[in-house]
């Protein structure tokens, strides 16, 4: 559904069709903050159902200790290669922190070809996406700039009412209900949110986790182990 669909259920849930005690805004923007809620459930799960390659902009620069053109939209590293893979075919990018024995060590070397099949270590520090692009920490150094490849999960940016709901599995019912329960958390004389609604919301967000937890059926090699006839002696 499009935010505009699932905010006139909420309205009519509310029994309220017409804005007078809640604005459209601020339905819209209590619909995005469980947007973010599902999104960080999903995203812990870590099958890549929000991701991104930025092949464009990262670079590691002559001399660089830390990558230079990192999107301020990054929440979570997945994953560093070099841009040309055909130039480095088994350079590797693995992520240490950077307190981490191998990490002192490759920040303590000269700057130096990036020599084929080097091991390269990153580590990401800082706040990260939606408060700014995390630093990025890399090394060894390189003696000329090397440009790379970032895949990573951006941070979700506000939906407006005529976008579509982004979060797969079907989670349409789980934001109605995280908006209906922190809409009547407005009218409650605990401002708390309503635990009906919140508990619909819960099992909901638990459905759309565990639906789109594997990405990949297996029934048809279930069926193939199924249907096999064991071999015999004869």
């Amino acid at each position: 559904m499009t935010f505009t669909e699932m905010i006139a259920i909420v309205r009519s849930t509310l029994k309220e069709p017409t804005a007078s005690f809640w604005t459209d805004a601020e339905l819209l923007k209590l619909a995005n903050l469980g947007i973010k809620d599902l999104w960080r459930g999903i995203t812990n799960l870590d099958k890549d159902h929000f991701y991104t390659v930025d092949s464009s902009n990262v670079t590691l620069e002559n001399g660089d200790i830390t990558l230079t053109g990192v999107p301020a939209t990054v929440a979570r590293v997945l994953l560093i290669e070099p841009q040309s893979l055909t130039s480095y075919p088994t350079m590797t990018f693995e992520p240490r922190g950077y307190g981490h024995p191998d990490m002192i060590r490759a920040r303590a070397l000269a700057a130096a070809a990036p020599a084929d099949g080097d091991a390269r270590f990153f580590a990401v520090v800082g706040a990260g996406a939606p408060v700014g692009a995390p630093t990025i920490y890399c090394a060894p150094k390189v003696n000329a700039q090397l440009a790379l490849s970032l895949v990573y999960v951006p941070s979700l940016a506000d939906n407006v009412t005529g976008d579509e709901n982004p979060i797969p599995g079907e989670a349409d019912l789980a934001v109605i209900a995280w908006t209906v329960a922190y809409a009547l958390a407005k009218e409650s004389a605990t401002h708390q949110p309503d635990k009906f609604w919140l508990d619909v919301y819960n099992t909901e967000k638990q459905i759309c986790v565990e639906m789109v937890q594997e990405r990949q059926s297996v029934f048809g090699h279930k069926r193939a182990q199924e249907i096999a006839v064991p071999v015999g002696d004869g």
